[in-house]
């Protein structure tokens, strides 16, 4: 994982590289992951850097606490230019908690991180995990 010094300078890099090479897609360039902890009581913080040319104007954190069998939704607020952060709130010990985030742009196009999530059935196969330890 790269610090949000070098996310940013990559960031930035792209940015000056793509003047003048017409509209870049909207990408989600890099995203934190939450380790398995003890920590019942919670947040865990998800950051992810999204770059692109058309404004996202949706940016959420999905996650679930049952296989995906439902899920629920937070919203990823801006914390500094291209980076978002979300935050799942505290579970018990024991559970296993699959999440992804989704960022919907103004030219409605749909990104997700992991890339391979099945937007109409996201699996555990196919979405990052952690687990609330017993202490």
């Amino acid at each position: 994982m790269t610090t949000r010094w070098e996310a940013w300078i990559f960031s930035l890099f792209l940015a000056l590289v793509s003047v003048g090479c017409g509209q870049r897609a909207t990408e989600i360039l890099e995203s934190s992951t939450v380790l398995n902890t003890t920590d019942a009581k919670g947040p865990y913080e998800v950051k992810a850097v999204i770059l692109g040319d058309y404004q996202p104007f949706k940016i959420n954190l999905l996650y679930s606490t049952d296989a995906w069998q439902t899920s629920k939704s937070v919203e990823m607020k801006q914390i500094s230019p291209q980076v978002y952060q979300g935050a799942i709130p505290g579970q018990i010990a024991g559970q296993v908690i699959h999440y992804y985030i989704r960022v919907d742009d103004s030219e409605n196009n749909i990104v997700v991180e992991p890339r391979d999530v099945l937007l109409d059935k996201p699996s555990p196969q196919k979405t990052y995990s952690f687990r609330i330890l017993r202490d």
